[in-house]
């Protein structure tokens, strides 16, 4: 937990650094965001394989819980960029794993950028692309690649402060290497609610 908090202090710090002073000036509509959201995550079929090369099979998931928390900033009009933390935690089809414990978690740093294409409802739709580091654990063992992400969402202003959120993320992680067996194509599938507070 120590590390992750370094972390987004990090990234948050980044954020600040690269937003000029001037624009907080020009436009109230700027600023600062914190988000929130939860739902359910899908991992996709995987195929993997010995470190040798020998394929081993294709392995299946059930869905999970998956929570999502962001800080990020509004550039305005229709940008804006933010990083988030994720994790999701899913069973093997026909698990037999205890009640209270998962087969897979999978914890996610990523850097977004947003297009919003704001209207005259309160409803924006919004997309956008993300780039970041997964870590899979597994029993037994762990492994990390980097990630990609496409989302397509909306917000729906309930007041000037907070906006309900809602999304679709899809999630490409690189290759996992685990001790024993070299994994292949992972992917997430997630639809997310949540808030949206500007600061």
């Amino acid at each position: 937990m120590t590390s992750f908090k370094k972390v987004m202090a990090s990234a948050a710090l980044a954020i600040a650094c690269i937003v000029p002073s001037s624009v907080l000036a020009e436009d109230k509509s700027t600023g600062y965001y914190l988000s929130t959201g939860w739902g359910l995550g899908k991992v996709g079929d995987i195929d993997f394989e010995t470190n040798s090369g020998t394929r081993i099979g294709t392995l299946r998931h059930e869905s999970g819980l998956e929570y999502e928390l962001g800080f990020g900033y509004d550039f305005g009009e229709k940008y804006r960029v933010d990083v988030t933390y994720g994790q999701t935690g899913q069973n093997y089809e026909n698990s037999s794993t205890p009640s209270g414990y998962v087969d897979t978690i999978i914890s996610t740093i990523s850097v977004n950028g947003y297009v919003d294409f704001p209207n005259e409802s309160k409803l924006t739709p919004f997309v956008g692309l993300g780039i970041g580091s997964s870590n899979v654990e597994v029993q037994g063992g762990d492994a990390t690649a980097m990630s990609f992400s496409g989302i397509l969402g909306g917000a729906y202003s309930l007041n000037e402060k907070v906006s309900l959120e809602a999304k679709l993320t899809y999630r490409t992680l690189g290759e996992l290497e685990f001790d024993w067996v070299d994994v292949t194509g992972a992917n997430n599938f997630s639809g997310l609610l949540g808030l949206r507070w500007n600061l």
